[in-house]
């Protein structure tokens, strides 16, 4: 890896889509290649059924184009495709799925998911701190967070930790080089938001997590209407800080580009009630919770009927909702809403993952059609490869449905994504179940 000629011929192979990285010892990959996964073959027994091997054949298959449609390679008993069953899955707020699922590699060789360092392209954005003086705006510094977030999860040159993950940070208690580790990533956004009256002003920092020094600091004091030029411009400018430092093939997206990708907003009324609505959906505490953030998506739709974001946040209300407390009356009214609510986000927002993502959801576990949800979740997983969530649902599904080798691909993206969250590795085990690799399924749970 410390070969020019190395690095030379990885980065042509890396250019005709002709790569595998794999690694015999297990050494770290150069700058530049880490957002590869990389085969280890440190514990190969040297069979040739081993998930090393599987893997390598799979990473080959995946590259010549035929994907999950390619003749599959001779498989062991343990690779038998899972059996279909329903299972009624609840969808976490804030990018969180309940029933999402993790590497089932990391697991198989016995590692811990922090073993899979995320790269030199890697960002993880912190809880935004509330220096507003009033504990009940705390939802409008952590939205704020969240939309930058989301935003550098559309970059396609960079690897943005999920909010799950990140939250564990929220009081700070480690250093910056410590939290940096224990995430697996190479920068950390910090920011505070202190809101009064008409104004905003809002500090972001981009810390480098080997040092633990700035790379950047701006802070903005804007109109509070203008708060959409600001998580825009933090946005933009932290993908060009990172993309300037390691060469991802990736670039920032263009100015004024962030609203209509993402299905946002730009009325202020709407983006209010989205948040609210969005931190009430976080507790998922009990069914008045649920109707209230329901109430509030309802408000932001009527500020804003073009808000894709928040017609999506109602879908899934709507099925939790009706996963949760809804008695057989009034189950198949809710699951059809959440459909159709879905399906006006996608309408107005083609590129939106989350959208296409709890379409798929809703169809499958809703309506038992997993026909259907095969579209939308395959699109999902095109478009939103950035967000641990979507990567999730999509392997959920894969497995359901017997796609293991599909499952599994998606599964280490989510845990690369989302290695502290608690629910990706219990998920991780039902995947394992769903294959019947039943030992395979007890470590996650562990």
């Amino acid at each position: 890896v410390g070969s020019d000629w190395v690095l030379d011929e990885a980065a042509k192979g890396r250019d005709l889509r002709k790569l595998v990285p794999v690694s015999l010892d297990g050494v770290e990959p150069p700058m530049g290649f880490r957002r590869y996964h990389s085969i280890n073959l440190a514990g190969w027994d040297g069979g040739t059924q081993s998930p090393e091997v599987q893997a390598i054949v799979r990473g080959v298959l995946a590259l010549d184009g035929r994907g999950s449609s390619a003749p599959p390679p001779t498989l062991s008993a343990s690779d038998a495709p899972p059996s279909a069953s329903r299972r009624r899955l609840l969808l976490a707020a804030a990018g969180v799925a309940l029933a999402g699922v993790a590497g089932t590699l990391v697991w198989r060789r016995g590692g811990d998911a922090r073993d899979s360092r995320a790269g030199g392209n890697s960002v993880a954005v912190l809880p935004f701190q509330n220096l507003s003086g009033d504990p009940a705006q705390a939802y409008f510094s952590d939205g704020l967070a969240e939309e930058v977030r989301a935003t550098l999860a559309r970059n396609a040159g960079l690897l943005v930790m999920a909010q799950a993950s990140s939250a564990q940070f929220r009081d700070r208690a480690d250093d910056a080089r410590s939290i940096a580790d224990k995430l697996g990533v190479t920068y950390l956004l910090a920011g505070s938001v202190r809101r009064a009256e008409e104004k905003v002003r809002v500090a972001a920092d981009l810390i480098d997590g080997d040092s633990g020094f700035s790379r950047w600091s701006q802070t903005f004091e804007r109109r509070l209407d203008d708060i959409f030029g600001v998580q825009s411009e933090i946005a933009t400018t932290v993908a060009a800080e990172i993309i300037a430092r390691v060469e991802t093939g990736g670039a920032p997206p263009e100015p004024g580009r962030e609203t209509l990708d993402s299905g946002g907003t730009q009325d202020l009324a709407a983006f209010d009630a989205y948040l609210r609505g969005r931190a009430l959906y976080d507790l998922s505490v009990d069914e008045a919770s649920e109707l209230a953030a329901l109430a509030q998506f309802d408000a932001a739709i009527a500020a804003d009927p073009a808000f894709a974001r928040a017609h999506a946040a109602r879908a899934r209300s709507l099925t939790a909702i009706a996963n949760q407390y809804a008695d057989l009356d009034r189950r198949n009214g809710l699951y059809e809403a959440a459909i159709a609510s879905a399906a006006r986000a996608i309408d107005l927002a083609p590129d939106l993952a989350d959208a296409h993502s709890t379409l798929g959801f809703t169809l499958f576990q809703g309506q038992l059609d997993a026909k259907a949800a095969r579209v939308p979740f395959e699109r999902s997983a095109t478009t939103g490869a950035g967000e641990a969530t979507v990567m999730a649902r999509y392997a959920q599904y894969c497995a359901r449905v017997g796609r293991d080798r599909a499952a599994t691909t998606a599964m280490q993206r989510a845990v690369l994504l989302d290695p502290l969250n608690p629910l990706i590795h219990r998920a991780a085990a039902s995947v394992e179940y769903a294959a019947r690799r039943y030992a395979e399924s007890l470590p996650p749970l562990r």
